[in-house]
């Protein structure tokens, strides 16, 4: 009285990937083509055992095949959690832009920052967080760089002005990188708002200054 149908019903409910292979003396076949389509891996009659063994075998390769997806998919799921967590957590904000200047990708501290939302910066071009005077050097630089790979700045811990949605400049600390898919550059920016210790430098700065007079 435990039919197969059944049985298919009982272990998708418990969400387990053994492999299901029916076997009935008499059914037709109309009646196997839905218990494949409800989930069995195979459907052999009691006429034809000499499949089984090789059925049983290819059922653990496929389910063998779906265990180790699961669990690449499992743990793409915590990285991508792990680094959305980290990246959030980041007091410096981080840009991805393509070869074009178009940010791609901004993280929360960049709101924190430059006054703008995520969905006004997505999109538009990296420029609008410049001091006019720094776009068409940026824009040119990252021109030659993708044509020729002349870099004429060290990418690692470059100070220079950021621009305010106020319209205010920022004292920024910034570093750069770069990788390539599908023959296209992207490039990473990690920015960093010095506001504070250029502010605690002048203080220091002017401190000595009074010391020694």
């Amino acid at each position: 009285r435990f039919s197969a149908p059944e049985a298919l019903k009982m272990v998708r409910e418990a969400g387990l990937e053994a492999p299901i292979i029916v076997v009935s003396g008499k059914v037709g076949e109309e009646a196997a083509i839905e218990t494949m389509k409800a989930g069995a891996h195979d459907f052999l009659t009691k006429d034809n055992l000499a499949r089984l063994c090789p059925a049983v075998k290819r059922g653990l390769e496929k389910a063998e095949e779906r265990w180790e997806r699961k669990r690449a998919e499992q743990s793409l799921s915590e990285s991508e959690e792990r680094y959305h967590v980290i990246t959030e957590a980041a007091s410096d904000a981080i840009f991805l832009i393509d070869e074009d200047s178009h940010v791609l990708f901004a993280t929360g501290a960049a709101e924190k920052i430059f006054g703008y939302s995520r969905e006004e910066i997505l999109g538009n071009k990296l420029t609008m967080l410049m001091p006019e005077h720094l776009r068409h050097v940026h824009e040119a630089s990252l021109k030659r760089y993708v044509e020729t790979g002349e870099r004429r700045v060290v990418w690692n811990s470059v100070h220079l002005n950021g621009l305010h949605k106020s319209g205010w400049e920022i004292p920024l600390e910034v570093s750069f990188g770069e990788y390539t898919k599908q023959g296209r550059r992207f490039f990473t920016g990690f920015v960093r708002d010095v506001t504070e210790r250029k502010k605690n430098e002048e203080e220091l700065r002017e401190s000595e200054r009074l010391y020694r007079t």
